[in-house]
């Protein structure tokens, strides 16, 4: 899994064994206003030990998320 640093929208993506490259989740967590938002920012992905959760962190205004599987592995 990469996460995505840049403006606007935020992705985490996922790279297949062949290379490929797919979405795998888009932030919509707005630390703007609704009339200027702004998303924030993906910085860190990693697994549990028995790889069943997933855990990603929003830089700001500093979130983790879990997301249960099933993965592939």
């Amino acid at each position: 899994m990469v996460c995505e640093d840049g403006n606007g929208a935020q992705h985490v993506f996922g790279l297949t064994r062949r290379g490929e490259v797919y979405p795998m989740a888009r932030g919509a967590q707005n630390i703007g206003t609704p009339e200027e938002p702004e998303w924030g920012e993906f910085a860190g992905v990693t697994f549990a030990p028995d790889r069943r959760t997933m855990y990603v962190n929003c830089y700001t205004p500093g979130t983790t998320f879990a997301v249960t599987g099933p993965w592939r592995h």
